[in-house]
């Protein structure tokens, strides 16, 4: 079936550009530990890391963001915010690719309309989705209705995890290898 391929495919990029994303962070919490040795916490609430374009010391550069050294370091640590934020980005990603494109292809397929085509762990999948993008990451009541991601309670932020985000990627290529296999018969 060339359209779950494709979108296996397209999920392997997604986990991909994750995985190097989590490793670039790793490298990076290592790197601020050792430029920000020696100060204290109060120092680094003072200071501040820029990202801008040019040279600082040129008045025709200009900053894109600024953020007190601490919490850029503490986003850029093993539980930081950087992570959960780059998973749920990728959830949502995977998801989209799904509902803009490869739902209704494999639905056809499989000589059904896209709206009679359901897979239970792109239900999950849109229900987190739906959370992380109407309500800013928490949960809300339709987490009750998962039936393979049941990793939230109503209210609960939506922080997905490295082992969650592994999970998510097993069980949405284990529903397309199912729907495959269900064609092959």
């Amino acid at each position: 079936m060339k359209p779950i391929q494709e979108f296996i495919s397209d999920i392997d990029d997604v986990y991909g550009v994750y995985l190097d994303g989590k490793q670039g962070f790793d490298l990076l919490e290592t790197k601020l530990k050792q430029l920000y040795r020696g100060k204290s916490a109060t120092q680094l609430r003072k200071e501040s890391f820029i990202y801008g374009v040019g040279n600082p010391n040129n008045p025709n550069s200009y900053p894109l963001h600024k953020v007190p050294k601490l919490e850029h370091q503490e986003r850029n640590s093993k539980s930081g915010k950087n992570r959960y934020v780059l998973a749920n980005q990728a959830l949502v990603q995977i998801y989209q690719y799904w509902e803009d494109r490869y739902r209704e292809e494999i639905a056809k397929e499989l000589g059904l309309e896209k709206t009679e085509f359901k897979v239970d762990i792109f239900g999950d999948v849109r229900i987190l989705r739906n959370a992380i993008i109407h309500n800013h990451a928490i949960a809300t009541s339709d987490v009750e209705r998962c039936k393979i991601l049941t990793w939230f309670d109503h209210k609960q932020a939506i922080r997905v995890s490295p082992k969650k985000f592994e999970e998510l990627i097993r069980q949405v290529k284990n529903g397309l290898k199912e729907i495959e296999s269900r064609d092959d018969t």
